[in-house]
């Protein structure tokens, strides 16, 4: 592939760092000459001009692409309709003619070299100045020769940023904050916010979602200048779209999960394959995205985002559904609503099974790799199902199978040599660019039956953050290239991989090692349990049709580890230095903590529920914390919930506490306040939140659903 030196058009077959045929006759040539000259045809491949070319390309041209490799059609050509039907025509005609004429090695030699000589063959005479038929005013030469010379100053330098360009492999990206809202009969209307645009050039193997990450914070860095009083930090990841912008009226949404693999290369290919960008846009390699924002996020307050998400995330309930995992272990429902009809408004009755430690009927078994599928044969408030490693069960739950990732870009021929689907092929994008060192542990194994940890044989490998201390010190826990990712009085938690996934590793450094593996034992137990309480609650709701925003808890992918001692005393002073202070730690899968995301919202506190309910999100969280006190007899009571919205938009719950009836306070985490702590909660969730602004839990469409008040438990 090579773009001519003068018009900068590219000709796959053109010799590199030359002018094509057309450019060559256009020297010297008079305002009408040129002018008839750029009328004739000329072929797309390899530039030559003809008088007569009914085709879009040459002869020779056509035979040569036919006999290459199809997926290796550079753009100028995979673009162009008429070129590819040439091409496959005669390609269909060559595959036809092989069984009766086989071209020796030496034609097809014969044929590429004509290829090359015609290429050059008129250079010596165009190169020739054109006799001048009578002299010429001297002072006109003079300015003509000054003109021709400016222009060629700025054409070189035209041509030398375009090839400085291409060698580096950069991508240019222009993005522009579209605003967008709903009409009158629902349709949505897009406008354009032309003081927001932004421009960057990023490199080919740039990560595509970093590439816009760093333009979304640029465009949300513009909007607050614009607007210092309003509440820019809404604009983030996760409230956001995607569009591939081809004019004022056309557009296409880009999947986030095609756009987790892309590098820039393959978003330039993927543009081209789609016809998102023009010739002229895939030789500069240029393209532009619109980054499209619902309008109820630009001015509202964090609390008003979450209460939008009811319509973006409430789905119509699913009559019956369940859950069912390839391992084929189900599990009786802990908590199951008996009632007349299912309707909210009847008496119920609730058996349980779930009083804690008793929840090992619901237990959650570690897997991996377990996918949930959809089913409608059995009610999903009979069945539960084994958690595995890999699987997301919250769209499940609230009724709506998850949209389906949109189908990859079709496989049109590659415009720089390789297909996008190879190029993309087993990539992982990993958001924090950290310098890790590689540990070997065995994992800690919980049996929900009995409540006991067990550390298993197998030994597996994680790498953590290196010099964790040094990014601890440098407190910048959404930075892209921070290792520390947050953290309280007791608990550190630092950036990790394991099983090329990305987690966060939680340890309680200032401790010794039994208050260490003490603490996150009970955090990895009260995860398992308010897992499987949320996965109930989130039953009962569908089985009683009524809607609710989605969320689920981050407990899928999670496990307890022990560093592997024994073999640190082989290896070298390096690691054994860089070695976690305890040996016990807390692996969970890392949410979206980056500067363009939302921040972690808290919904109830860790003393009482917190102030009154301002969205229906916290409503739900209440009425959560509610049910987890009455499906377990009064015994337990999720506490401090917390969350982030993830890629999805769906809440993710983390690091959740607890209070429970133990009256032994030796048995008991250091935020478990106990019997009389719970019995307060619960009592500044029932009685004390203002009822008169409809936002206590008499006024909780979530706990008047579920009964929560009048409920009996069995």
């Amino acid at each position: 592939m090579a773009i001519c030196n003068s018009c900068s058009i590219d000709f796959p077959l053109l010799i590199a760092h030359s002018t094509c045929h057309l450019c060559k006759q256009l020297l010297d040539k008079s305002a009408p000459e040129r002018a008839s000259l750029k009328k004739r045809p000329q072929c797309l491949s390899c530039g030559t001009v003809y008088t007569e070319l009914a085709t879009k390309l040459c002869q020779p041209c056509v035979i040569h692409w036919a006999r290459s490799d199809s997926s290796q059609l550079p753009a100028a050509l995979s673009i162009d309709s008429a070129a590819r039907a040439e091409i496959a025509a005669m390609r269909s005609q060559l595959n036809h003619a092989n069984d009766l004429i086989h071209p020796s090695a030496t034609a097809n030699t014969v044929m590429e070299s004509a290829l090359q000589h015609r290429s050059r063959a008129s250079d010596k005479r165009l190169g020739t100045p054109r006799a001048s038929s009578r002299p010429q005013n001297a002072n006109l030469v003079k300015a003509a020769a000054a003109g021709a010379a400016n222009r060629t100053l700025n054409q070189s330098q035209a041509i030398l940023h375009a090839a400085n360009q291409k060698r580096n492999g950069s991508v240019q990206v222009a993005a522009t904050l579209w605003k967008s809202s709903r009409g009158r009969k629902g349709e949505e209307n897009l406008q354009e916010l032309q003081r927001f645009t932004k421009t960057e050039q990023f490199d080919k193997t740039t990560n595509v979602l970093k590439a816009f990450t760093e333009l979304l914070l640029k465009l949300r860095e513009s909007y607050k200048r614009t607007y210092p009083t309003s509440d820019y930090q809404n604009i983030t990841s996760q409230t956001v779209a995607y569009h591939a912008h081809v004019n004022k009226n056309t557009h296409s949404e880009l999947t986030i999960e095609d756009l987790e693999s892309m590098t820039m290369e393959n978003l330039l290919q993927h543009f081209a394959n789609q016809s998102f960008i023009k010739l002229n846009e895939i030789n500069s390699r240029r393209l532009s995205i619109r980054v499209v924002i619902d309008e109820a996020f630009l001015p509202d307050t964090q609390e008003a985002l979450y209460n939008n998400l009811d319509a973006l995330s409430a789905q119509p309930p699913m009559s019956s559904i369940s859950l069912i995992s390839r391992s084929s272990n189900i599990h009786r429902a802990s908590a199951v609503v008996m009632g007349t009809g299912g309707s909210a408004q009847d008496s119920t009755r609730l058996r349980s099974s779930i009083s804690i430690p008793s929840l090992h009927r619901a237990s959650a078994v570690m897997g991996s790799h377990h996918q949930l599928g959809v089913h409608s044969s059995i009610p999903l408030r009979c069945a539960s199902a084994v958690l595995g490693s890999n699987h997301r069960t919250s769209a499940v739950i609230t009724g709506e199978k998850r949209k389906a990732r949109s189908p990859s870009p079709p496989s049109n021929p590659s415009i720089f040599g390789t297909s996008l689907t190879q190029q993309s092929q087993d990539r992982r994008s990993y958001v924090r660019n950290v310098e890790l060192i590689a540990f070997n542990f065995r994992k800690i194994q919980y049996d929900a039956d009995n409540g006991s940890f067990s550390t298993d044989n197998v030994v597996h490998e994680i790498l953590l953050t290196k010099n964790r201390e040094a990014h601890y010190e440098r407190n910048q826990p959404r930075a892209a290239d921070s290792g520390y990712i947050g953290g309280g009085s007791s608990k550190k938690v630092y950036y990790a991989r394991f099983d090329g996934r990305e987690y966060a590793f939680a340890q309680c450094p200032n401790v010794d090692a039994c208050e260490n593996a003490f603490a996150l034992k009970a955090e990895y137990k009260n995860l398992h349990h308010a897992y499987i309480l949320a996965n109930e609650f989130k039953n009962e709701l569908n089985s009683l049709g009524i809607r609710f925003p989605r969320f689920y808890v981050n407990f899928e992918g999670s496990f307890l580890g022990e560093i592997d001692t024994d073999d640190l005393t082989r290896t070298s002073f390096t690691q054994i230095d860089q070695a976690p202070t305890n040996k016990i730690f807390l692996a969970t899968r890392l949410l979206p903590c980056g500067e363009a995301d939302q921040p972690i919202q808290k919904f109830t506190g860790s003393e009482n529920v917190g102030a009154p309910p301002k969205s229906s999100m916290t409503r739900l969280m209440h009425a959560f914390m509610h049910y987890t006190y009455a499906m377990t007899k009064k015994t337990f009571l999720l506490s401090d919930i917390q969350g982030i919205l993830d890629n999805n938009n769906e809440l993710c719950v983390i690091d959740p506490q607890h209070h429970s009836n133990s009256s032994d306070r030796r048995s008991r985490i250091y935020w478990d306040g106990g019997p009389e702590k719970m019995e307060s909660y619960i009592a500044h969730h029932i009685e004390s939140e203002d009822d008169d602004l409809d936002e206590g839990c008499s006024k909780n469409q979530f706990c008047n659903g579920l009964n929560l008040l009048t409920v009996k438990v069995v």
